[in-house]
């Protein structure tokens, strides 16, 4: 559905994706590895009907495959004229500082964006992913911003 809708109007959208959780039984339909990131991204891509993404994020650290395939296989992923952006989605400052500077040091694509929690609710980023974000000139797009569904009433506060 998605794919019908960007006919004629790839230009006019961003078009972002994610990888990490499972997208079927086999051992290899999920995670960070080399092999999962190229298979989805292709399969996404074909199912859209695009050459590329604008973004594309990592939904969780993966802590079966080694943050130096990651970023490898987002050399790859990235090239043009796939994505722009790579995303890594949430981690700690010191990880998305890590994963930069590794990035940089081995000529491969850049992080671009960091993805924290965030509402009036949860305030935590202010103290170090946003300063972090800053320092390497990375965008920032929250989650959650509605505080988990706390904000928007469904939850009364009432004792049954």
């Amino acid at each position: 559905m998605v794919g019908r809708a960007l006919k004629g109007a790839r230009d006019d959208v961003v078009v972002a994706g994610k990888v990490h959780y499972p997208m079927g039984e086999d051992a290899n339909t999920w995670g960070n590895s080399r092999r999962w990131i190229t298979r989805a991204v292709e399969g996404s891509l074909r199912r859209l009907g695009t050459d590329h993404f604008d973004l594309y994020q990592v939904r969780r650290p993966d802590p079966h495959t080694d943050i130096d395939e990651t970023l490898g296989v987002s050399a790859i992923s990235c090239a043009p004229p796939r994505s722009a952006l790579w995303a890594p989605r949430p981690s700690p400052p010191s990880r998305s500082s890590r994963r930069t500077w590794t990035s940089q040091s081995r000529g491969q694509v850049r992080l671009r964006t960091e993805q924290p929690p965030y509402s009036i609710l949860n305030r935590a980023a202010e103290t170090a992913v946003f300063p972090t974000c800053a320092r390497y000139n990375m965008g920032v797009m929250t989650w959650s911003p509605l505080g988990g569904g706390w904000l928007t009433g469904r939850f009364q506060g009432r004792s049954t």
